[in-house]
């Protein structure tokens, strides 16, 4: 078992590697999110300031400042590049993997069900996509993961050092989210461990462990909140009462709102494709049904998806992000089903499954193949244009492969059957990161245009950016002193509030004035072209260049 184990730690190890850090610069920055989360760390940097967020050198207060020092530290040592934008969130994915073995070998023994835990959570489609993606998410789930999984072997812990000690690391990663993502750092770890206390009958528990966890978070946390607080006096009313209170209570359209069932669909389709194995973990929970849920463990991690599942869906805002730390418990739940199943020495329902996968596989790369031809003779659109043959053709390949080793190796064992299953799906993700399908990106990938751009765009002009391109355009021509025509979209607040940005909004009758008075060096960069981007009377029609959808705007006599 030991040698097995060891196999099996060093292909998780390489399966992240090769799925979430390889590929990570391959594909382009996406607006507004990446260019956002890059474009912040990017004025950290360029001002020195590390204390208050600035976006387009305005004041920007929606989230705390630790995701954004993250991405700075990782600018500072790769560059900036889409790489070291997107590697703490991948980071933080491995983190959260960790902390789930690390969890579940501590209080269970089980290394075997530890790896397996880590595993079936990198595996989970909407974990890959955060994870890979330039969003703060990643970062918040680690840190929940952490202040949970501490609390749990903190509860179960026989000596009070062991115990002191996990509540002290419970309390700083307690800190770190709160410095991330605010207040929820504190609602998804309560809704959580209060009622896995009183389930327990712990209620001496409820009373006794929360200082020392919540002193550490204040140790960790008080600093920049009492120094954002000097510089920044007004931070504190914005992002407690618009970015929690109202995204909680209030159905504004800013905030996302949603319906209660939101999330279902979300779970339902982020659990793929570990839930490929679904079948065999169902059984193995039937086969024990009696005896699984006994396990402290168990009713922990149902809690912990169950509760903030909940608290979330009774948000008035929603987004599909949020419930993203419910997928750690799921995956020690159904790595709990799956090992059972396994050990009881059961493999038809699995076998059936990957048999079956086997036959769609080829037969989906082949109908792929057929569509992607057809493109070629211009005779239906499709997901690739002719011009990136190249691109498609890898992808279907390894698909190809991935089913050949799953059929060609059925007679196997099924744990070397479920490691071809892992091979095969780290092959197809690696391929299909390096195939980027050029058409997915148009108007969202805006690098490529903006650059193409430049050369139009001399260094004393006046930039008027519409805000669907202003996070892009920061980063590409690493400017903030843009003008914002009409709207300045999530700047509006801050654009509204402070009166030293009041002239970089230009509405009303003042767009018409400020296009004649900067017309000789003004240019206006949008997505799509705007109805309204022309002042009334306006009769010369300026200079316009499109590329994929990015209008760039001269205004001439």
């Amino acid at each position: 078992m030991g040698n097995n184990c060891k196999l099996f730690r060093w292909g998780v190890i390489a399966f992240f590697l090769l799925t979430y850090l390889l590929p990570l610069g391959w594909r382009p920055m996406i607006t507004p999110d990446e260019f956002r989360y890059g474009e912040i760390p990017r004025e950290m940097i360029a001002s020195g300031d590390y204390i208050s967020p600035r976006l387009i050198g305005i004041r920007y207060f929606e989230k705390p400042v630790y995701g954004y020092q993250l991405t700075a530290l990782s600018m500072l040592v790769f560059g900036e590049n889409a790489f070291a934008v997107r590697l703490p969130s991948a980071l933080c994915a491995g983190l959260a993997a960790w902390l789930l073995y690390f969890l579940v070998l501590k209080f269970r023994k089980d290394e075997a069900l530890a790896l397996l835990s880590s595993l079936l959570y990198l595996t989970c489609g909407l974990v890959y996509g955060i994870g890979v993606f330039a969003v703060l998410d990643s970062q918040m789930t680690a840190f929940i993961t952490g202040i949970l999984a501490f609390y749990f072997l903190a509860l179960h812990a026989e000596a009070p050092r062991e115990r002191r000690k996990y509540l002290v690391l419970s309390g700083c990663c307690c800190g770190l989210a709160f410095l991330t993502k605010g207040f929820i750092a504190f609602a998804v770890p309560a809704v959580t461990v209060i009622p896995y206390l009183l389930w327990e009958r712990r209620f001496k528990a409820m009373f006794t462990t929360p200082w020392l966890l919540l002193l550490f978070a204040v140790l960790v946390a008080g600093p920049w909140c009492l120094a954002i607080h000097w510089e920044e006096p007004s931070f504190w009313h914005y992002f407690f009462w618009v970015e929690h209170y109202q995204r909680f209570f209030e159905e504004t359209s800013g905030q996302h709102p949603e319906p209660f069932w939101f999330f279902l669909p979300v779970i339902l389709g982020g659990i793929f494709p570990a839930a490929l194995l679904l079948g065999g973990m169902i059984l193995g929970f039937k086969q024990r049904v009696k005896t699984l849920w006994r396990d402290p463990l168990l009713k922990y991690a149902l809690l912990w998806f169950i509760m903030p599942l909940l608290f979330f869906s009774c948000s008035s805002g929603k987004l599909a992000t949020y419930v993203l730390p419910c997928f750690a418990p799921l995956a020690i739940i159904g790595a709990t089903g799956l090992l059972a199943y396994l050990r009881a020495g059961s493999r038809k329902t699995l076998d059936i499954t990957l048999n079956i996968l086997a036959i769609i596989l080829p037969v989906a790369a082949v109908g792929f193949t057929v569509a992607q031809l057809l493109v070629h003779l211009d005779l239906c659109p499709g997901l690739y244009s002719k011009a990136e043959f190249y691109k498609w053709i890898p992808p279907v390949v390894t698909v190809l492969y991935w089913g050949g080793i799953l059929w060609f190796f059925r007679r196997k064992a099924l744990s070397f059957r479920l490691g071809t299953f892992f091979f095969g799906l780290a092959l197809v993700i690696i391929a299909g990161q390096a195939a980027f399908p050029h058409q997915v990106g148009v108007g969202k990938a805006q690098a490529e245009q903006l650059e193409k751009f430049r050369q139009d765009i001399p260094d004393d002009a006046v930039l008027l950016v519409h805000p669907n391109v202003m996070h892009a355009a920061a980063w590409i021509y690493r400017r903030t002193d843009f003008y914002f025509p009409h709207t300045g979209g999530e700047l509006e607040h801050s654009l509204s509030a402070y009166p030293e940005y009041a002239d970089r909004l230009i509405t009303g009758d003042r767009y018409a004035e400020f296009i004649r008075r900067n017309q000789d060096r003004l240019i206006l960069l949008m997505r799509s072209r705007s109805p309204n981007y022309l002042p009334a009377g306006w009769k010369q029609p300026p200079f316009e260049r499109c590329e994929d959808r990015l209008w760039l705007v001269k205004f001439q006599d």
